[in-house]
């Protein structure tokens, strides 16, 4: 019964694996601990059907895994009983095929102890399937995926992308101002090395790396603007203390130091990916999703223990995904405009419920709110500029110009209490 309904009770929208997956594997060790007289394994799981399954287990669990990815790769993850039942059956029939034909030839047993291997010619033949593999990898990774297989067009966009992913990681500073875990200093260190030489009348932006993404494009678009950047990997609020070291070490150094330069201070600018809070997995579906209240609750907890209510805050709302990643359905599509089609119509119902809990939340709690939503995904979700610049790098990480583009985009329909005008400044004001 905890198989079965494990099975059938469990939802995309539950955390997998964690604490849930205790209730199957506890109805296997039930199963076990019964022994094999127990009725049902002495009816059931005895029949031979179930048996052969069991004896070509381990085959499939290897090949299960792959013919999911390619397949989710080329075709998007199997959501259609038909194409999961086909899946199955091929899974099923590839395993039988390596159980027969790789793993029984090595299951003998020799004598003194080890595999036994009493055919020359299928050493022979592992040995050259082995070679044969390791040159095609060797092939493909140093030839960086085979461009040749791909259109000029796709080809020229898949640089676009590399290019864009660089120049953001330049833009960010992610290897001397944005915490990670690969920091070859503290938070402290790291962020104290970057502040400026005066702070009066700054504004700090502060969060994750889509923070890292706020601030590189506030800074391009206020080069005269003091602009502090406490930004870390994965450093969400919503995320319970402990999850990360570095992180909670930026917070706390973040609190410290915001306590006593307060009167120096502008603002807050907070933001953090939408991920951590809703519940459940966007890459997997994006409709359904709800917001997570705890996470949520782990968020203005979080806001009040940093900036304590010394500094006026503004949220900025986090903003859609984008699963399978743009570069990926390029890749899948061969081409521009089927891969703009494909995100045309791409449904964000699950961000625009999260976004207006949010705005709810932080008017309740006397903070800003900037939504992010409508920059990106007005009437339709456009993901590349008219020349095909990309405006993100991956799921929604943004590009140096797509970040500029957004931003521009999101301050001209709400514009932040702190910093000028976009629209004066554009006018000359």
């Amino acid at each position: 019964m905890l198989i079965l309904g494990a099975s059938v009770l469990f939802t995309e929208t539950m955390r997998f694996p964690g604490l849930a997956a205790l209730v199957p594997a506890l109805g296997a060790g039930l199963l076990i601990v019964a022994g094999p007289q127990a009725f049902f394994n002495r009816r059931i799981l005895s029949l031979a059907p179930v048996v052969y399954i069991g004896r070509i287990s381990y085959s499939l669990y290897l090949v299960h895994w792959p013919i999911i990815v390619y397949y989710a790769y080329r075709f998007g993850m199997p959501d259609d009983l038909l194409e999961v039942a086909g899946l199955t059956a091929f899974g099923i029939a590839l395993a039988a095929l390596m159980y027969h034909f790789v793993e029984t030839p090595f299951r003998r047993t020799a004598p003194g102890g080890g595999f036994d291997v009493p055919n020359a010619g299928l050493r022979t033949r592992t040995a050259w399937t082995a070679g044969v593999l390791i040159l095609g990898c060797g092939a493909i990774m140093l030839t960086k995926g085979l461009p040749g297989r791909l259109s000029p067009e796709v080809t020229a966009m898949i640089g676009r992308f590399e290019d864009a992913r660089t120049d953001r990681f330049h833009a960010i500073r992610r290897d001397t101002c944005h915490v990670t875990a690969k920091s070859d200093k503290t938070a402290a260190q790291l962020i104290t090395s970057c502040l400026p030489p005066s702070v009066d009348g700054a504004v700090i932006v502060m969060g994750d790396s889509h923070a890292a993404d706020v601030w590189a494009a506030l800074h391009r678009l206020y080069p005269d603007q003091t602009l502090i950047q406490i930004t870390g990997a994965g450093c969400s609020l919503s995320q319970p203390v402990g999850t990360r070291a570095y992180c909670d070490d930026m917070y706390d150094w973040a609190r410290d130091w915001i306590g006593t330069h307060a009167d120096q201070l502008r603002g807050i600018v907070y933001t953090e990916r939408a991920a951590g809070l809703i519940t459940g997995d966007p890459a997997a579906t994006r409709s359904d999703l709800p917001p997570n209240a705890r996470a949520i609750d782990g968020l203005f907890s979080g806001l009040d223990r940093v900036a304590a209510g010394a500094v006026p805050v503004v949220l900025f709302g986090p903003r859609a995904e984008f699963h399978p990643e743009p570069e990926l359905v390029l890749l899948q599509t061969r081409s521009l405009d089927r891969a703009v089609e494909r995100y045309g119509s791409w449904d964000i119902s699950a961000y625009r419920r999260l976004d207006a809990t949010l705005a709810a939340r932080a008017e309740a709690a006397g903070l800003g709110y900037v939504s992010s939503l409508n920059a990106v995904c007005a009437e339709q979700c456009r993901l590349f500029f008219e020349d095909g610049r990309p405006l993100l790098t991956d799921y929604g990480h943004w590009s140096t110009d797509g970040g500029v583009a957004i931003m521009a985009a999101v301050l001209q329909d709400s514009p932040l209490p702190f910093l000028p005008d976009r629209a004066a400044q554009d006018h000359g004001g």
